[in-house]
């Protein structure tokens, strides 16, 4: 190295006047074919970038998957009434309406539902939504012609409809849980638009355990998966109070149900009900109430059918959110690293390629293209390892649902007394039903950027280099 590094200083003069002669009309395929040999030329050094970036890059698409995934699904569900209430406002009858119009003057509140509205608490079966695996019985809920479900066919409930209902495109009424171990299957639900403009029947029992059957006509179906994969028909607030009256409901106690607007105002209206002294933070009360012992509200309302509350469900964004932002931050350094160290061993090689008549040009299209080729093998490597730890995921999960390792670890929770292994069951349950997408948007963004980037980085490099002549770069 260092006599062919001396004969070419010695004889610098003489290489540069007849440069012309030694000058090749190099075209972009023998600039890929001259990438390719330096990148096998330097195997080491580019197998050790490969396995960096690509590693980071999984974490990237790894990452963005669990974000996207949980933001999509939470996304999609958040507008069902069920998640946007405020559950157990204890109340006297007697101050009910007063207290009703007082809650819904605050803004974002939409429907107070009382005792007398709300939820039937009695026994109720369908005869239409029984098969072999579930018993028909179901629970109602309560909507008015503002509160009420986007339906997929027929029509949404008026003031007017005292004896329709709209039910979920998919029924499975059960009145015992859904087993986790083994999960219900798309043959075992109920098809709702099958039922579309037809009658079906509800059976109520009432407190002297009398019959009490009612008919409804099926006016409208929504989509339950949107709507918090529920299985809840749903029915006016007239219709639910008559029946109440029919039955002879006669509570002990006294609950009201506040529905917000939107799922993120929540607690907005929780913050506006303190301020009001409509709820407080040991106790719900109200002006007629004074200090009585009051039943306590729900402390927090669950952001998706995962079980995870609001305040965790929006930590979990934000982590992954700043997780990808790091890894993005490292990616873009460890390209601009990784092209300074190649620069500075490639020096020597430039100066050859100079002397041997390449221009700047093609040197510069040269290496770009060598680093080009080095990224795009590690976003395809990224993509296969990333299927590859998808499947290696969803098989634990799987497994840890169908086995009995969770319960031989005689896991507990001392705070509130129960198995924790039934509870991490239950999330991984609903975890593996989250549908798994890609933000692909972001990813092709990223890729984008991160390769110009690469691009411009080397560029620059080169450039600094190039402009020095040729006994400069040698030294």
């Amino acid at each position: 190295d260092i006599i062919i590094k001396n004969y070419l200083i010695n004889n610098i003069q003489s290489l540069k006047s007849n440069k012309g002669n030694f000058r090749m009309n190099v075209q972009e395929g023998k600039c890929i074919k001259l990438a390719l040999q330096r990148l096998k030329q330097h195997k080491k050094r580019n197998i050790f970038t490969i396995i960096i970036l690509t590693i980071l890059l999984i974490c990237i698409l790894f990452i963005n998957m669990i974000y996207y995934s949980i933001q999509q699904y939470t996304n999609s569900i958040e507008n069902s009434i069920e998640l946007r209430k405020i559950y157990s406002i204890r109340y006297l009858p007697e101050q009910y309406d007063s207290l009703k119009e007082k809650i819904e003057k605050i803004e974002h509140v939409e429907m107070c539902v009382g005792q007398a509205e709300k939820r039937v608490f009695a026994v109720k079966e369908c005869a239409q939504f029984k098969f072999a695996e579930a018993d028909g019985t179901i629970e109602l809920g309560v909507v008015n012609n503002k509160i009420c479900p986007e339906v997929v066919k027929g029509r949404k409930l008026t003031e007017d409809d005292f004896n329709s209902i709209i039910i979920p495109s998919k029924i499975y009424a059960n009145s015992e849980a859904v087993d986790i171990d083994n999960p219900i299957s798309d043959e075992e639900y109920i098809k709702g638009d099958t039922l579309l403009n037809k009658d079906i029947e509800i059976q109520f029992k009432t407190d002297e355990n009398k019959i009490y059957t009612k008919s409804f006509k099926v006016v409208g179906i929504f989509d339950s998966d949107k709507y918090q994969n529920t299985s809840m028909p749903y029915i006016t607030e007239q219709t639910a109070k008559k029946i109440n009256e029919e039955i002879d409901y006669s509570p002990d106690e006294y609950y009201m149900e506040i529905v917000v607007d939107n799922f993120e105002n929540i607690e907005k209206v929780e913050d506006e009900l303190y301020k009001e002294k409509i709820i407080s933070n040991d106790r719900i009360i109200n002006e007629a109430q004074d200090d009585s012992e009051v039943g306590n509200t729900q402390e927090v309302n669950f952001a998706t059918t995962t079980n995870i509350s609001v305040q965790t469900q929006r930590l979990i964004e934000k982590i992954m959110l700043y997780m990808l932002i790091i890894i993005i931050v490292i990616l873009i350094a460890i390209l601009l690293v990784t092209n300074i160290n190649k620069s500075y061993i490639s020096k020597t090689e430039i100066a050859i390629l100079k002397v041997e008549g390449y221009t700047n040009k093609e040197i510069q299209r040269i290496t770009i293209f060598e680093n080009i080729i080095v990224f795009l093998i590690s976003i395809l490597l990224a993509f296969i390892g990333f299927e590859i730890l998808k499947f290696i995921m969803n098989f634990i999960l799987n497994y840890l649902l169908q086995s009995d390792i969770l319960n031989n670890m005689n896991l507990t929770t001392k705070t509130i007394g129960i198995t924790a292994e039934e509870e991490i069951k239950e999330q991984i349950f609903y975890l593996l039903k989250i549908p798994q997408k890609i933000n692909w948007i972001f990813i092709s963004l990223i890729t984008v950027i991160l390769l110009f980037i690469d691009i411009i980085n080397t560029y620059f490099i080169n450039k600094r280099i190039l402009n020095k002549n040729i006994a400069s770069i040698l030294k």
